[in-house]
């Protein structure tokens, strides 16, 4: 970076600032050991999926070896469930996918102007600010009043 800096004549006067930040979360789909959600038969594995076999840090080679075997887990265990299935209960599915399309309906139909996406960035940025490494409990409290607006 210092020989970028010098061959292109960049005048620093101040120090860059330098800091540990959240680069990514560790968010995900919660999975058992068979990577099965909590919704019975559906499966989730690779980087959608919360397994926990990292714990709370995962190098990012790590992540396509994770997708192999939990991938394999997940098939062989979904396809044994599959044999052992009994008659699926339509009307059940049905419900479910009707209470889903009335969900996702009256999210569409809602009246306002806010832009989700500036929300989300907005909330980025107080998080960032108010709870990140460097904080105290005056940057905590901000933080805390600004999203409760």
């Amino acid at each position: 970076m210092i020989n970028f800096i010098r061959t292109h004549k960049i005048p620093l006067e101040q120090p860059i600032p330098v800091r540990p930040v959240v680069h990514y979360t560790m968010g995900g789909i919660e999975v058992d050991f068979n990577s099965e959600t909590r919704i019975k038969g559906l499966f989730a594995v690779g980087e959608c999926a919360s397994s926990g076999l990292h714990g709370a840090n995962r190098l990012g080679s790590n992540s396509l070896a994770e997708l192999v075997v939990l991938g394999r887990v997940a098939g062989e265990y979904a396809a044994q469930r599959a044999v052992e299935a009994q008659s699926v209960n339509q009307s059940a599915v049905d419900a479910q996918a009707k209470d889903v399309v009335a969900r996702l309906e009256a999210l569409h139909k809602q009246e306002g102007n806010e832009s989700w996406s500036e929300i989300r960035d907005e909330m980025g940025t107080v998080m960032e600010e108010g709870c990140g490494i460097y904080r105290d409990q005056a940057s905590m409290q901000k933080a805390v009043d600004k999203i409760a607006e």
